[in-house]
């Protein structure tokens, strides 16, 4: 099980190469962050034993969020549509992943993710919390129950002239919208 390691009665969480190079592409003091929410997400998960924490897709160039983003949706006179199920709302330059502000805490059983109806990942809700970053979860278009971020990255973004997501097209009363 890649990520989490038992050893007797003390449950550790040593992250993997794969964990560890999504590290390294987050900036600090998110990286920081970040390694808290999954240190604090593994001791909860500890007394589960079909689940371990594989942590995945930190900073995404812009073609790299362009053909996230074209997941679910086609191009339609001048307009993109959504057609299916959607993996992100953020165009390139306007989500937290391509500021290397954001990462997946991801919870799997029987090598798969677990179902988004799953009560267990509001762990990682709890975790992103005591850390202070943000859970996707509480996205107001989207569960993204894996996700979590940095609270400033729009700051961040605005710096850079961009126009990052609204906090408003995102989140709602930190409660998931149906």
């Amino acid at each position: 099980q890649e990520g989490f390691g038992r050893q007797a009665e003390v449950t550790i969480w040593t992250p993997s190469a794969g964990d560890e190079a999504a590290f390294l592409t987050l900036d600090e003091p998110f990286q920081s962050r970040a390694r808290r929410a999954a240190y604090l997400l593994a001791k909860l998960i500890s007394e589960e034993k079909d689940i371990y924490l594989v942590v995945r897709d930190g900073y995404r160039d812009a073609p790299e969020q362009m053909a996230k983003y074209e997941i679910g949706r086609e191009y339609r006179d001048g307009h993109w549509v959504k057609v299916g199920p959607t993996s992100t709302n953020a165009l390139p330059s306007s989500g937290p992943h391509c500021y290397r502000r954001a990462v997946h805490l991801i919870l799997i059983k029987d090598k798969k993710w677990l179902g988004d109806d799953d009560k267990r990942w509001h762990l990682v809700g709890e975790a992103a919390n005591k850390a202070k970053v943000v859970w996707g979860g509480n996205f107001k278009e989207l569960f993204d129950a894996a996700h979590i971020e940095a609270v400033d990255w729009r700051d961040l973004a605005r710096r850079r002239g961009r126009k990052p997501l609204a906090p408003s097209e995102r989140c709602h009363e930190g409660k998931v919208i149906e």
